[in-house]
Formats: C-alpha cells, structure tokens, sequence
C-alpha cells in the first residue's frame, strides 16, 4: 500500500522500493547516467529536526510551539518544497499568504508571523546549513519588516497591589506569601516556582537564584544575567519568616508549594488563582507577570538606582531604560541603593519593618 501510494504521487519505482524495502530488483534500477537523488524536503528534514528539540536542549515550551507551527502553518505549504527551493520570492509570497488569515475574526499581528517565520522556520533552515550542510546562505534574511513598537508594561498601581495582597491574606491565605514574594522581589514567576528550601535563607535574608521552572521542567534561567542572589527587603523576610512551617523538609523541597505539596505550576496557577481575585476586587485583569512590572515601576519612581533594579531583577540596564523609562524617577540627586525602598512598603508591613531600614 505505502508503495502503491508512492506511486501515485509519481515517485519513480526504483526508489519507492528503496525507501520501504530495503532493495530493489537490478532491472528495475535505472541506468547510472540517469538515476538522479531526489532533494531532501522541508518535510523530510523536519521529521529529523524536530527530534533534536527536546530538554534540556531547549525549553519544553519551546519544543512544543515547534511542534505545533510547523505541523499546523508550516508545512501544509512547505512539506513537499525541497530545501534548496526556499527563496526569498517564495518566503515573501508565504508571508503574505499569512497576513491574509485571521484568528478570532482579527488579522495576524506582525510579531506573530515574524515569530513563524524568523524564530520557528528560520531555525530549521539554519540547522540545515550549519549542521547537516544541506544548504548554503540565509533567504530569510533578505525579508523586510517593518518596526515593531515595543508593547510597555502594564504594572498595577501601588493601591492595586496593596488591595490584592490584603485579600489574599484574608481569602486565600495559602497562596498569599508566594504572591507577596512576586510582589516585592520582581522576580520571574518561573525563577519562584522552581526556587527550594535551600535556595532560601531566612537567617541571612537571601535567596539565590539559579533555575527557572516551565512546563514542568527545570532548565537555567532565561539569561546568564538572570543568576543572581537576592538580599530579601525587611518588609519581605518578615513576611516569609511568618509562613507556616513544613514537617519533612529537606533543601530539595520546593519553598512555594500548591495545596498538594508539589510545585506550581505557574502556567495553570493563573487561571484558578490570579485572574479570579483581579475579578472579584474589579481590578482591570493583567497577566501574572505584571507582579514583575509592578515591582521594578515602582523602584523606580522611588528612585532606586537603576544599576541595582537591574541586578536585582536579573536584567539589564539597557531594557529598563528602554521598557521603564517612563517610571524612572527625574531627581538625579536621589541616594542610590536598596534604601529607599522600604518606602514602598504596604501599610500592613510599614512599621518596625521600614524603621529597621
């Protein structure tokens, strides 16, 4: 059957008996002078590729958005072009093929399709070049695009945030010292899922940073910048020193535990826990990560240094300028450092907490 099919596509039978049987009968062969190789496809170089993409190689959350694009928008065009016939004419006509889509009755944003294109085929494509040698240049790279403006943060004001922590503490306590953690460290919520008892110490007030966790796989955290050790503001450790102590802890025990025991899953957390507390306080619904936002827009308009918000954040001084600007305090005689942030300090922790500072 594999072979009849292979057949009807056109596929010469010399090579259909090759490809599923191992062999083919001599008199079948065509002579040397004109039996040609047939070119390797997209879609045959993919099923090899895609294999490659698995952790700890690359993230899972990666791997599986390979997956899917290629499966879903890519090789329904793409699967049966050989390697050597990706030009820039035909990207531009499969570009403009996907602007012309729309998902939930709007058009595809740019970024999406740049995304397609630039970070998921381009890949396969350089693979292809620099691994296997199968092709030579970069066709991707003659495509323009235009600029993209860059999507501001969207931190929650002071009272915002204060109000969401109070429910917490009072509706849904046991998840209240993780989210009061993201509140006040600025730290990515998969550097806080993966972090464990012996990555926190509440003696000396410091938390190291070395992991990230996402669909459920551990792997380094997003950038070498991102590995840092954390001193705890007063407000915080207080806070954490508070939390209601574990039987059978050891240093691999997660320190922010579901219900369960086990570690959050920061990808489902949200949906259960984030986005209903934002519903029933009437506060315009923002991702979790703007916890992130808040916590460096708010240093910021203190006054805090901006070489430690960066260090302190495990980014650099280049994206808070370019991603914060606006937040950043206009008195350039502000002391630097850590100090005035205690200022920042919730009413219910302001108070021996913030004098000590």
């Amino acid at each position: 059957m594999l072979i009849g099919e292979d057949l009807r596509r056109g596929k010469a039978i010399h090579q259909a008996l090759l490809d599923h049987l191992g062999d083919c009968p001599p008199h079948l062969m065509p002579p040397p002078d004109e039996a040609t190789v047939r070119p390797t496809t997209i879609g045959d170089y993919y099923a090899t590729w895609i294999k490659r993409q698995v952790p700890p190689a690359v993230r899972v959350s990666a791997a599986k958005r390979h997956r899917w694009c290629f499966e879903s928008v890519i090789l329904p065009t793409w699967g049966t072009v050989a390697l050597l016939d990706v030009t820039p004419a035909r990207l531009l006509d499969f570009r403009a093929r996907l602007f012309e889509r729309q998902v939930r009755g709007r058009p595809v944003a740019v970024k999406t399709v740049r995304n397609i294109m630039d970070w998921h085929f381009r890949s396969l494509y350089r693979d292809a070049r620099d691994i296997d040698h199968l092709v030579d240049g970069d066709p991707f790279s003659r495509l323009p695009w235009p600029r993209l403006a860059r999507k501001k943060p969207d931190p929650f004001a002071e009272a915002e945030r204060d109000l969401i922590l109070d429910f917490y503490r009072r509706k849904r306590f046991h998840w209240y010292f993780f989210v009061y953690f993201e509140f006040w460290t600025g730290c990515r919520p998969s550097e806080t899922s993966a972090l464990r008892m012996g990555d926190v110490d509440l003696v000396l007030g410091t938390v190291s940073i070395t992991k990230s966790r996402d669909e459920q796989h551990e792997a380094a955290p997003k950038t070498e910048g991102s590995v840092r050790e954390i001193k705890l503001l007063p407000n915080v450790l207080e806070v954490l020193r508070a939390m209601p102590p574990l039987l059978h802890a050891d240093e691999q025990t997660y320190f922010f535990r579901n219900p369960d025991g086990g570690p959050i899953t920061t990808a489902w957390w949200p949906k259960k826990s984030w986005y209903p507390v934002l519903r029933a306080l009437g506060i315009r619904p923002r991702k979790f990560y703007a916890t992130r936002h808040t916590f460096i827009s708010v240093a910021l308009s203190k006054g805090s240094n901006l070489k430690w918000v960066a260090e302190y954040c495990g980014t650099s001084v280049e994206m808070i300028e370019k991603s914060y600007g606006k937040f950043i305090a206009d008195d350039g005689a502000a002391p630097l450092g850590a100090r005035q942030i205690c200022e920042m300090t919730s009413p219910g922790a302001r108070g021996s907490g913030a004098r000590r500072a």
